[in-house]
């Protein structure tokens, strides 16, 4: 433990248990240029939160965050926020 907050087993079971719930990876390939449009648009200098926006508008779904910025940001952008 490098930080003692978690185990190596705790830590592979909560691993466990993300990827055997209703949650699937997704993938689009229109998500780069996307990203990179919403980046510029809130003049953001990497995509990074950018690309996690990008997906929910591709997918037309909400986006599930504590981040105010990415909050705010996807307000700006009309993409709905799960409370």
């Amino acid at each position: 433990m490098s930080r003692g907050e978690l185990s190596a087993r705790a830590a592979l079971e909560s691993l466990q248990a993300i990827e055997g719930g209703p949650i699937h990876q997704r993938a689009d390939a229109r998500i780069g240029r996307r990203a990179w449009e919403i980046a510029g648009r809130l003049g953001w200098m990497k995509t990074y939160d950018a690309e996690y926006l990008a997906l929910a508008d591709l997918l037309g779904c909400r986006i599930v965050t504590l981040d105010g910025g990415i909050k705010d940001a996807a307000r700006r952008l009309s993409i709905q926020v799960a409370l």
